[in-house]
């Protein structure tokens, strides 16, 4: 199963223009947290963390530094377990 959620956030990724933006300019929606995340970016190309906002990726990185961008109350984090 852990397998096909790396393979799911890969293609996200891709879906969305290869690697995101390491520092977004609001506050993330969704935290996607201790995941494998294969980013496209050949100097990155893992990140255990995913942070979203409405139908973008704005970050991606540790966990603790998406975890650091907030979101407060308002964001949803979702452990992958990866």
């Amino acid at each position: 199963m852990m397998r096909l959620h790396s393979v799911g956030l890969a293609a996200l990724l891709v879906a969305t223009g290869g690697s995101a933006a390491r520092h977004p300019a609001a506050a993330p929606d969704v935290l996607l947290v201790n995941a494998k995340v294969f980013t496209s970016d050949s100097a990155h190309p893992w990140a255990e963390a995913v942070a979203i906002r409405g139908d973008r990726i704005v970050a991606v990185g540790t966990t603790k530094a998406m975890r650091a961008l907030g979101g407060g109350a308002r964001a949803s984090s979702t452990a992958a377990d990866g």
